[in-house]
This record gives structure tokens, sequence and C-alpha cells, in this order.
């Protein structure tokens, strides 16, 4: 009797918990799109996570659509930048934003994987010299 409470434990956790967790939310990211480059742009994206790939991305399009899948949503968004700034020739900058997308999407194809480990973000100082001193906006930004 034991034996069988124990197998259907494992089947429930196999078959209900564990596909949970490999499916990705990709909505994070594309809400970040939408907010960056308006909501008709956004539409023109498909986003993937294939949490199998470490670090990388790759982008495709297909049927005036950008199909990109990356290994988690940070990467998503630097894909989406990637192709943005080298395909469509737009600038996303804190100075100002110039999404440039026209109604065909120009062609698109490349594969990128990360040569490092670890990756970090800012720098050591400026938590004290600039941090605290952002607004909401700046904040917003530097969220998204």
């Amino acid at each position: 009797m034991r034996s069988i409470y124990c197998i259907s434990v494992l089947i429930v956790f196999f078959v209900i918990v564990m596909p949970v967790n490999l499916i990705a939310d990709v909505n994070p990211a594309a809400d970040v799109i939408a907010r960056v480059t308006g909501d008709k742009t956004a539409s023109n994206f498909r986003f993937e996570i294939d949490k199998s790939k470490q670090k990388s991305y790759s982008i495709n399009v297909k049927n005036n659509k950008v199909y990109i899948v990356a290994s988690d949503q940070a990467t998503l968004c630097r894909a989406t930048y990637d192709y943005l700034s080298n395909a469509c020739n737009s600038i996303v900058s804190w100075s100002g934003n110039r999404i440039n997308i026209p109604e065909v999407l120009p062609e698109y194809t490349r594969t990128v994987q990360s040569p490092f480990t670890y990756h970090y973000y800012l720098n050591v100082v400026i938590h004290g010299y600039t941090m605290p001193y952002w607004d909401w906006v700046h904040w917003e930004k530097e969220i998204d």
C-alpha cells in the first residue's frame, strides 16, 4: 500500500508539477518591449524561452514577424535590442529612443552565444554616486 502511495505522489509530481516549471513565461519581456517601443511595434515580435540554451539567443524574421528564442527574460530583451539596432537602425538609450521599424520587416538572422559564465550589471560605484538620486522615471527605465 505504501509503495502505491509513493508511486502516486511521483506521478502527480511528474505529470502536474514538473511541466509547470518547464513552461517559461515570456510576458515580462514582451511587456518591456511594449513599454519601450509601443504596442504596435511590439506586436511584430514573437518570443520563446528555451532554458536549454545557456545565455544565448537566436533571431529569425519570417512572414513579417520577428521570432526570438532566448535562454531567459533578459536575453529576450537583449535580442530585441540587437534586432532593433542592427536590422532597423533604431536607437534605444538613456537619451531617448528612435524606433524605426518599416512596414516590411528587414530580413535578419542571427544567433549569439555569450562566452561568459557570469554576468553583472552596473559598476561598483553607481550605488553611492548616482543611484540614491534617481527619480521614479529613471527607476522605471532601469527596471525595464
